[in-house]
């Protein structure tokens, strides 16, 4: 330590002030990538993950792949670190008993 100061070698552990040697120490950020798939009949669904992604999207390390059900395959879950599946609701056309 000189005049107050932490060294560039004192890091760690070692340090006097730990909170200080972290300021000093780069930090690692990797890109996170979420999948949005989604089936939509009549629009609504769609709107909904497309407002999904939007707001991902705000998120500083995330990177967001919006894709419909029948453009999705298997190396994009592959390659996804997080997921969401979007589908309409479908009722029987029979009454519920």
């Amino acid at each position: 330590m000189r005049d107050g100061k932490l060294d560039h070698c004192r890091v760690g552990a070692y340090a006097r002030r730990p909170h200080e040697a972290r300021a000093r120490t780069a930090t690692l950020v990797t890109m996170k990538t979420l999948l949005i798939v989604y089936h939509s009949l009549t629009g609504g669904t769609r709107q909904m993950a497309e407002a999904l992604a939007r707001g991902a999207e705000t998120e500083p390390d995330v990177r967001v792949r919006l894709l419909t059900a029948a453009q999705a395959d298997a190396a994009d879950l592959l390659a996804a670190d997080g997921y969401v599946f979007a589908a309409p609701r479908c009722s029987p056309p029979w009454p519920a008993s």
